[in-house]
């Protein structure tokens, strides 16, 4: 996210890193990601823990980024999880510490961004209290509302399958059965 990472990597032949700054993901980088016609994004933001400022953390902006490249563009989104980056604050940390070889295997092993939304969105609730369950499960049909790609709304609701133990064709219909009630 940060400029140091963008302007280290590509020193140790990684390509195609870019700086967001402040870590925030906003419509104008939208609007350049579709101006350029790229079709894949993998978002690597900070590591850093909660400040009491109220600035966001890592994980806080790969929710919103996420959140913005899904309603927003066709773009396609994978995640390398902050917290992969284990002590180390940022990508270029990371790097300097495990190696660049290391970091290229976190960046080969992103996963995709709607399977790891399910999962930051489950993780908020109690699974094993039922009411909870079931608010969780309402949590993934509204943002799978927001979905218009059928592929991406499977990445979410395969995953929140499993983290909920639940066969997923039942969730399916549950998701489909949501959105003619709200469309009523």
């Amino acid at each position: 996210e940060g400029y140091p990472d963008a302007l280290y990597l590509p020193t140790l032949g990684m390509k195609n890193i870019v700086a967001v700054g402040q870590g925030l993901l906003s419509e104008s980088h939208l609007e350049a990601l579709k101006e350029f016609n790229i079709k894949n994004v993998i978002i690597s933001f900070d590591n850093d823990p909660p400040k009491a400022d109220g600035v966001l953390t890592g994980v806080e902006n790969t929710v919103k980024a996420i959140d913005l490249l899904t309603h927003k563009s066709d773009i396609n989104v994978f995640v390398l999880d902050p917290r992969k980056l284990g002590k180390h604050k940022d990508p270029d940390e990371y790097v300097k510490a495990e190696g660049v070889e290391a970091f290229r295997q976190l960046v080969n092993d992103a996963e995709f961004g709607l399977k790891w939304r399910a999962a930051s969105i489950l993780a908020g609730y109690d699974l094993n209290n039922p009411q909870q369950w079931q608010k969780a499960l309402e949590a993934i049909l509204n943002y799978d509302l927001s979905i218009k790609d059928q592929l991406k709304s499977k990445q979410l609701i395969s995953t929140a399958a499993f983290v909920l133990k639940t066969d997923e064709s039942i969730i399916e219909e549950q998701a489909v059965s949501y959105k003619q009630k709200i469309e009523r």
